[in-house]
């Protein structure tokens, strides 16, 4: 979010490592920083440039094109790309929790070593062992 505090975008964001902690991030990015300086202010005005009318995102919009130089659209997709990244780099190192010292249960279930039950198809007879010999009648031997 930026100084206005409202939400610009949440977002899953995929490709953390397995087993992680779950958890919940805000990026305070401009004037919700709580900082005062020149590049604060820049971030702010350029963050406002570029959210659409629905503040949902940070996205190439016409006001973005129109008052910077070329590359700013760019510049707000690697600033998102950095964000997602600082947030696996975080996560990447955490240990799992003392009650999930076996991993996540996700995990577990995946990796469950049960043996298969056996499914029967519904409708069709299921053959469980056969028998052979021969047998005599009165007009001689038939199988």
């Amino acid at each position: 979010m930026r100084a206005t505090r409202m939400v610009v975008k949440s977002k899953k964001i995929g490709d953390l490592p397995l087993g992680h902690r779950s958890f919940q991030a805000v990026l305070l990015a401009g004037a919700a920083t709580g900082r005062t300086s020149l590049d604060a202010e820049a971030a702010e005005r350029l963050l406002r440039t570029a959210e659409p009318p629905d503040h949902n995102d940070w996205v190439g919009t016409e006001d973005l094109t129109a008052t910077y130089v070329r590359g700013a659209q760019q510049r707000i997709l690697e600033f998102k790309r950095e964000a997602e990244q600082r947030i696996r780099e975080a996560l990447r190192g955490q240990e799992l929790a003392e009650d999930q010292e076996e991993g996540p249960e996700i995990l577990k279930e995946l990796l469950r070593l049960d043996p298969p039950k056996a499914t029967r198809t519904q409708g069709f007879p299921t053959v469980h062992s056969v028998e052979a010999g021969w047998m005599r009648n009165r007009r001689g031997m038939c199988g």
